[in-house]
Formats: C-alpha cells, structure tokens, sequence
C-alpha cells in the first residue's frame, strides 16, 4: 500500500505580484524582463506567496566576503594572513565608544 501526501498549496495568481515601474517614474513600454524584474525586486515577499512554509532569515544567508585574501588564519580566525580583519557583508562591528556599525560594502583602501 502506498501513501501520497498532498501539499496544500494555494495557487499562485499573477495579481498577488505588483508591477515594477522605473526609477524615473516615466511609464515606459513594457519589456520581457519586466516581469523578472517584478518577481525579483523583492524575492522574500515573492517565496513567501508561493510557500507558507518559507521564512527568511539574514543569518541563514551566505555573506559576501569583503576582505582579500579571505583565508583565516589568526585571531581566532577573525584575521587573514595580513593580520586584517575578515570583513563580510551584514557583519556588526562595535567601536570603543560602544557604537555599532554595520558592514554593508567595501570602501576602498588607502594608499
């Protein structure tokens, strides 16, 4: 005897998702990449109509590695052969005053 198990999903309707309109507001022909452009702008809200089940969570995403070379190798792991720390996207950092900062790019380095 064999069993299925139904996966009780709605369906998915193409009004659930809004329309991506340019930066410029300017209303511009449509073009085939408007509707990928639609669905991904905000990827979470879009996973989350087709699945009840799926729920993000910026701890379970892979962060970007800023810093070069990225293979850890002192304190802890925290510092790469230069002795620089191992920066990644989303990272928090404290400073000696008690203010946090948070990693979202790189900069750039110095000369």
């Amino acid at each position: 005897e064999s069993s299925s198990t139904k996966v009780d999903n709605p369906p998915v309707r193409l009004s659930n998702f809004r329309h991506y309109v340019a930066a410029q507001g300017k209303a511009e022909k449509p073009r085939h990449a408007d509707a990928l452009i639609s669905l991904t702008s905000e990827l979470e809200q879009t996973y989350s109509t087709c699945s009840r089940e799926f729920h993000f969570s910026r701890q379970w995403a892979p962060r970007r590695v800023l810093t070069k070379p990225d293979q850890e190798v002192y304190n802890d792991s925290y510092d790469n052969a230069n002795h620089d720390y191992i920066c990644r996207v989303n990272d928090v950092i404290t400073g000696p005053d008690g203010e946090t900062y948070e990693i979202e790019e790189r900069l750039g380095c110095g000369t």
